[in-house]
C-alpha cells in the first residue's frame, strides 16, 4: 500500500458506485481515507472547497435521485446556490 498520494473517498456505503470506488483506490494500492459523509455530515466552507476543487457550482453537485431536493424545492431553477449549499449542510444526502 502506498501512501505517496492521499486519497480521500467521501463515501455512503449503501451506494454501490461509492462502494466500487473504494475497491478501485484500494486495488490500486492506496489506503483511502474513508468519511461516511452521511454521519460526518458536511460544513458550507468544507462543500466550497470541495466544488471549487471540482470546477462545480452546488446546483452542478447536487444528487437529486434519492433524495429530497424535489420535496425542498431544490431542483427549482430559481433557486440559489446559496440555498442550495445551506440545504446540502442540513441534507448530507444531496451531495
Amino acid at each position: 500500500m502506498t501512501d505517496a498520494f492521499p486519497v480521500t473517498v467521501f463515501h455512503n456505503p449503501a451506494c454501490g458506485t461509492s462502494r466500487n470506488v473504494v475497491a478501485m483506490v484500494e486495488a490500486a494500492g492506496y489506503r483511502p481515507e474513508v468519511v461516511e459523509y452521511l454521519k460526518a455530515g458536511w460544513t458550507a466552507d468544507q462543500l466550497a472547497a470541495l466544488f471549487a476543487e471540482a470546477g462545480l457550482t452546488p446546483r452542478e453537485a447536487m444528487r437529486g435521485k434519492g433524495t429530497p431536493a424535489a420535496e425542498l424545492g431544490l431542483l427549482d431553477p430559481d433557486v440559489s446556490d446559496a440555498a442550495i449549499l445551506a440545504a446540502m449542510v442540513e441534507h448530507p444526502v444531496l451531495v
